[in-house]
């Protein structure tokens, strides 16, 4: 059961990460350089990060072999 609620909540960060990816270029087109670091930066800061940091996470609780590690990481 857990395994399938894990795989779930890849698949969803996954289309996440996709989905940020596509905006930034589809919001990227034809602006100034200025323009589209600013939005590579936002959708760096609130789509790509969150999950890197919850791949960080999870990989340092299969690395320790405690649950609790990943809630504080």
């Amino acid at each position: 059961m857990g395994i399938c609620i894990a795989l779930l909540l890849v698949i969803g960060y996954w289309l996440l990460v996709i989905d940020s990816i596509l905006l930034g270029f589809k919001l990227s087109t034809n602006k100034s350089s200025k323009r589209k670091i600013i939005i590579w930066g936002l959708l760096t800061m609130f789509g790509i990060s969150r999950f890197l940091s919850w791949l960080i996470s999870i990989s340092y609780c299969f690395y320790v072999g405690d649950e609790f590690a990943a809630a504080g990481v």
